[in-house]
């Protein structure tokens, strides 16, 4: 994912689909949805879910970020993200471990160690 904002618009985009679908009227509502995680409510997601990350694009606050988040989730859009026409790249499978383990540290959610063994 390029930028914070195209992440941001992927997570109101996946809370959205039920309410568009008409299966519930809030993002809230929907049981097997990650919603409420974000907004320390109690559920079976929040036991497995990282939520930081995402409310922290909103403010490093936790109440103002959820304020945010709530009010990012809820606005009218048209996000579309079935029909993306992605750049072809090619990566080597260890290119991509490196990658991905720096976007770890990077983002805090792992700690680097070196250590040397005699």
């Amino acid at each position: 994912m390029e930028d914070d904002n195209y992440v941001l618009s992927l997570v109101r985009y996946i809370h959205q689909n039920p309410v568009k679908a008409g299966i519930v009227k809030s993002p809230s509502d929907y049981k097997w949805s990650s919603y409420n995680c974000y907004l320390d409510k109690d559920n079976y997601f929040t036991t497995i879910l990282q939520t930081d990350l995402i409310l922290e694009l909103f403010s490093k606050n936790r109440d103002i970020a959820k304020k945010e988040f709530i009010k990012y989730m809820n606005e009218l859009n048209k996000d579309e993200f079935i029909d993306i026409i992605e750049k072809e790249e090619s990566v080597d499978e260890e290119e991509a471990k490196r990658l991905f383990k720096t976007l770890l540290i990077e983002r805090k959610l792992i700690i680097e160690c070196k250590f040397q063994m005699n």
